[in-house]
């Protein structure tokens, strides 16, 4: 019998004298995903809460942004009026891109899409950070900054709703939303006060490098699934984490 595994399978047939273009071509659905040798039931329950606990720590990175870009504004025009109107960019970055992200992600590999996003959003604060430190602000960066953060977001939350279908089983869908919308309530109430006792003891550009780090901790949480998600994407939906 051919051994189990897509690479060891695909050694087998070689072995045996198939061509190995013919082989490929051959291969089923279920087969193609055995070549990447990547098998579904490999996403281990601790791998997946590892996921929801850095998507915890992200929505936190959310909450303390809430509070943290008026403050930058603050500080730089003196004008709490100006600080008022710096929640906008985050507003317009959902409505200039909410309409269109959907399709867009739809068409990619969310697992690769959600890496990218953390790792744009992470740029933004740690950018921010930098500018701070420097004394470099000025509205317009940090204005656009916080708008490319915000449509980050956005292109975040399309393949993470698709994350949660593809790996939970049916009869988790609702624990598991509520969990991520909970830490969503609670990053909103919780992060602007952890901004106020951040920028007190260690100052805001601190603040904002934690924002940041938020996002690396949930790039590093989807380490366990991100190629899995990949290859679910193309398979039967709900059959890679069973229970959790």
């Amino acid at each position: 019998l051919p051994p189990r595994g897509f690479m060891s399978r695909l050694a087998y047939f070689v072995a045996v004298g198939h061509n190995k273009d013919e082989v490929l071509r051959k291969l089923d659905e279920s087969e193609l995903m055995m070549m990447v040798d990547i098998d579904q039931e490999a996403v281990s329950a601790h791998h997946f809460r590892l996921f929801l606990a850095g998507q915890s720590v992200s929505l936190l990175g959310d909450g303390i942004a809430l509070l943290a870009i008026p403050l930058l504004v603050l500080t730089v025009t003196n004008s709490p009026f100006a600080a008022a109107l710096a929640a906008t960019p985050r507003a317009l970055g959902y409505l200039a891109t909410g309409l269109f992200a959907g399709a867009i992600v739809d068409r990619l590999r969310p697992g690769s899409v959600m890496a990218c996003m953390d790792i744009l959003r992470a740029g933004a604060f740690f950018a921010l950070t930098a500018l701070a430190h420097l004394n470099s602000l000025a509205v317009w960066n940090i204005l656009a900054l916080a708008f490319t953060a915000a449509a980050a977001s956005v292109f975040f939350d399309a393949p993470l709703t698709v994350a949660v279908t593809e790996l939970v089983d049916a009869s988790r869908f609702v624990s598991t939303n509520s969990f991520l919308e909970a830490a969503s309530q609670g990053a909103l109430l919780v992060g602007p006060g952890l901004v106020g006792v951040l920028v007190t003891t260690v100052g805001l550009d601190v603040a904002l490098a934690i924002n940041g780090a938020s996002f690396i901790m949930s790039l590093i949480s989807m380490t366990g699934i991100r190629r899995h998600l990949n290859i679910a994407t193309s398979s039967e939906r709900g059959s890679v984490v069973v229970a959790f």
